[in-house]
Parts: structure tokens; sequence; C-alpha cells
């Protein structure tokens, strides 16, 4: 058998397995974060011409079908808003495992700095809005059952938020887990993210962020950082992601880390030879961001605003 037809066959039996799937089972899957990684396909491209004519070339194809089959598949997903879609029941339905839990812990006076470590699995997590409390949030979805724990030592706090166990499956229809969180603006925070696969959306501007860790897999994760402290430091560890950073205009940012298999947009930032890349403004500038980020297969941007 030709190592073509061994491609197409496999795109084929991707791209018709999917539309199956996808008409009877929800799949709890970021088409749009997939597409961010088409240049893949290129990666794969190059191995099918140096391994031609070796035996391995015919695994090479079944790969190789099998991931254009997805990129397609979700592309035409995404663009026409979900294959089959009106089979999906909307979120806000009303089912008996789809509610609501809110959260909050109150604001101490004489707290200033606030440790946070947020811990959970796949899901979408959003930080916007400013609160009176310490913290205020909710959890939407059978995935909504998170503990709260918060300590305090003179003017220190710590705030734990962790997802408990839910017995339920993946394979589950209409799985969703949403958690949407508001800060004070008063003291400083360190803020540490470990998820899966998520899309995250962190509107940080308000806060005065001191450090920012955040640890997932694959996932879509968009940051809106502020000029509240002299000096912000991000530290990202990615899995198979799409990442995109909005900074001040007027911050000096620098940015280093392993970022060899990143697809990376970087306007106005020059390359030092040390291995790191620096703002125009970075030494003169009153306010700084240092970002270090290490990811695999991965799409980084960094937008001035």
């Amino acid at each position: 058998m030709k190592t073509s037809q061994i491609f197409w066959g496999f795109f084929l039996i991707t791209i018709g397995s999917l539309y199956l799937l996808e008409k009877y089972v929800t799949l709890n899957i970021d088409w749009e974060l997939i597409w961010n990684f088409w240049p893949v396909i290129i990666i794969f491209a190059g191995l099918a011409l140096i391994l031609k004519g070796t035996f391995i070339k015919p695994v090479v194809n079944i790969l190789f079908g099998i991931l254009v089959g997805l990129l397609v598949f979700g592309f035409f997903n995404d663009t026409f808003d979900g294959i089959s879609r009106h089979h999906r029941h909307n979120f806000s339905s009303e089912s008996d495992d789809v509610s609501r839990n809110d959260y909050k812990v109150e604001y101490p006076e004489n707290v200033s700095h606030v440790n946070l470590t947020f811990d959970a699995g796949a899901g979408s997590f959003y930080i916007e809005g400013t609160t009176d409390k310490l913290i205020e949030g909710y959890s939407e979805g059978e995935y909504k059952d998170y503990s709260v724990d918060n300590s305090q030592k003179d003017s220190v706090a710590w705030v734990n938020i962790q997802l408990g166990k839910t017995g339920k499956s993946f394979f589950n229809n209409n799985i969703k887990n949403k958690f949407e969180l508001s800060l004070n603006e008063k003291p400083t925070w360190n803020l540490n993210f470990n998820i899966g696969a998520a899309k995250s959306n962190f509107d940080l501007r308000p806060f005065k962020i001191k450090n920012l860790v955040i640890n997932t897999g694959a996932s879509k994760t968009k940051i809106k950082l502020g000029d509240k402290t002299d000096l912000t430091y991000v530290n990202i560890e990615m899995g198979a992601a799409a990442l995109t950073i909005y900074i001040p205009e007027n911050s000096g940012c620098k940015v280093k880390g392993d970022m060899v298999l990143m697809s990376k947009q970087l306007k106005d930032f020059d390359k030092n030879g040390k291995g790191y890349y620096i703002t125009k403004n970075y030494n003169t500038a009153t306010k700084k961001i240092i970002i270090d980020i290490d990811g695999g297969v991965s799409s980084f941007k960094i937008k001035r605003y």
C-alpha cells in the first residue's frame, strides 16, 4: 500500500470518527486551541521527507493523517460554531448536576499581602473584577465542589482553593467546570495556579501582583497585567498551550526561558545575546515585568496596551 493512501485513509477515518463522536457524545475539547498548533503539520511533513523509503514512514503517515484530521475538524468545528452542536445542552440548562456554588473570604483590614493557591483540573477559569472581600467567587458545572481554606499570620494571609473529588468522568455528557474569581485591590498578591486542560482569562490590571506562577497542561490562556507594583515576576510552565500576555506600554519587560519550539510574537522586543528578550524601555522604566517561561510546542504572544 502506498504511504499516501495510508495518510488519506487515516485522515478520513479521523474526521468520520470525530463527527460521529461529536454527534452523540459531548467532547470536552477546545478546538480553537488545538488549531493553534498547526505548525506541527510542518514538522510532520519534514519527517515524512526525511524518513522516505524507511520502515518508519508508514507510522509517520498514520500519525500525520490523524493530526491533520484533528486540525481540519477542529477548524471547521470552531468556524461554524460546532458540528451538530444542536445536540448539546446549554450550559445554563436546568440540570440536577449543573448548579452554582458561591465562595468568599472576608477581608481583615490589617492584611497587606496574600498568597493565593488555586488547584483544579480541566475547565474555564477567570479572574475578573474587584471585591470588598478578600476574595469572592463562584463555580458552576458538575465540577463545582471546591474547598476554600484560609489562614493569617500578622499582616500576611494564605488562601487555598482546591477542587474536590467529583466522582464524575469526562466521558459523561456535558461535563463543565467554570470558576470565576474577584480579588481585593488593597493587598499585594502572590498567585499560584495549577490547572489542567483549561481556558483561562486573568484580568489582573487592578491588582498589585508581586508574583504570578501558572502550571498548566493543554490550555488557552490570556493574562492582562497592570502596573500597580514596581516589579512583577511571572513564571509559566506550559504543555501544549496558547498564551497571550498583555502588558502596559510604559512598563519594561524581560522574557527568558526555554522557547525553542514556541511560535513567538514579541513585538517591540530585542533579542539579547544572553538568551532573553527585552523591551527597548526596560532599563529606563520605573515599572518592570520579568517573565520566565518554559513550554512544549506552544504559541506565545505579548501585546502592549
